[in-house]
């Protein structure tokens, strides 16, 4: 004789596939989107923002070399295991904060403000210097 399942058994099943096949992909999703990101350098509202596909510990070790590099005052310099703050000041005494925070395994999101309203080329140098310091 033939078995049928009933409907809502039917959903259920479908349902708690959805889920364990969607769970099971997300981690790659998730990294595979974060990949795509990094690199990804925007400037809004007077801040750039940037992922670099790099540790927050090399970044903040390249952030002081390139503020080194570009004769800044320093401020403050807070750095841990996951974030880092440097706050300085440039020659024309516009305060400049670069904060970086570790995004994901070998990801940090830098983000440059100089001044009050911000400088877009300036905050592009400052990325460079950090760049290339890595």
């Amino acid at each position: 004789s033939e078995q049928r399942l009933s409907l809502p058994l039917v959903r259920a099943i479908v349902a708690a596939l959805a889920i364990a096949t969607g769970s099971a992909l997300s981690g790659c999703v998730v990294a595979a989107a974060a990949a795509a990101a990094a690199g990804a350098v925007a400037y809004l509202k007077g801040e750039l923002n940037a992922t670099l596909q790099e540790d927050v510990t090399d970044v903040a070790r390249a952030t002081d070399r390139a503020i080194v590099e570009m004769r800044f005052f320093v401020v403050s310099n807070k750095t841990d295991a996951v974030s880092g703050e440097f706050i300085m000041r440039n020659a024309k005494d516009e305060r400049i904060t670069i904060k970086l925070t570790r995004t994901g395994e070998g990801l940090t999101k830098v983000q440059i403000r100089v001044g009050m309203l911000g400088d877009e080329e300036l905050s592009r140098s400052i990325l460079d210097a950090i760049k290339r310091n890595l």
